[in-house]
């Protein structure tokens, strides 16, 4: 499935969100070629192979009470392309 990340997530924090258990980080990021310490884009998509979770409880319990963790400092954002017009860029060089 797919996983679109939020704003101030993690890999560690959508490992222990979509796999149960922090070491699902190690899955997370092989399967999507990262490293455990990449900082995430926001609206990134990440494969999550749901035959890997590990503790199937605690995935549950975050989307039955639908928690969302966020636990990253730092969250880079890129702008979609043409979010910022010419006559703007020019108006302030």
């Amino acid at each position: 499935m797919n996983y679109t990340a939020q704003y101030n997530q993690s890999l560690q924090d959508i490992a222990l969100q979509e796999y149960g258990d922090i070491s699902g980080v190690f899955i997370l990021a092989t399967d999507n070629n990262l490293s455990i310490t990449d900082a995430l884009v926001l609206g990134q998509v990440l494969q999550i192979d749901e035959t890997k979770i590990i503790d199937k409880q605690t995935v549950n319990n975050y989307k039955n009470n639908k928690k969302i963790l966020a636990t990253a400092s730092v969250v880079a954002y890129v702008a979609p392309s043409g979010s910022f017009s010419t006559s703007f860029s020019q108006s302030y060089n």
